[in-house]
């Protein structure tokens, strides 16, 4: 099975959770300047450096797609346009970690809450004060969409 990882930073998180869902192929995209000199440890993660919708991974179908504290990194109606695209190319599962509403930090531009998903037929668990980082703690939302 192949999983894409929206923001996938150092690649820390997604190998963490990876084991859980048997993925044989894991790929990346990151677009933030200050980890494009970063190097992955594991040769077999492949990451593009560049921001998804340009990415060569763009028009590509994954078994899995996930986007850990990414969407806030683009302005909502964005933000919108990638999760609709996403559930266009994920076949089994999206899975979406962000701060629950506003969050004031740098990279992020947009707030998302509950409903921003529940709309579109995701299952939401909130967690409450553990979405930790500067500058505050903050509830985390977690919404997960399985795809027929």
């Amino acid at each position: 099975s192949s999983l894409l990882d929206i923001g996938i930073g150092d690649g820390g998180t997604i190998k963490e959770i990876a084991p859980l869902f048997s993925v044989k192929e894991i790929y990346g995209v990151e677009n933030l300047i200050d980890l494009t000199q970063h190097k992955l440890d594991d040769p077999n993660i492949k990451v593009d450096f560049q921001p998804y919708e340009t990415s060569t991974y763009y028009d590509t179908e994954f078994d899995a797609i996930t986007l850990f504290d990414s969407l806030p990194c683009y302005h909502k109606d964005k933000g919108e346009e990638i999760l609709r695209h996403v559930e266009e190319k994920a076949k089994k599962l999206i899975i979406v970690w962000l701060p629950r509403g506003f969050y004031p930090y740098p990279p992020f531009k947009s707030c998302w809450h509950e409903l921003d998903f529940l709309e579109k037929g995701y299952c939401v668990y909130v967690a409450k004060n553990i979405h930790q980082g500067p500058p505050m703690i903050a509830d985390g939302l977690l919404a997960w969409k399985l795809i027929s």
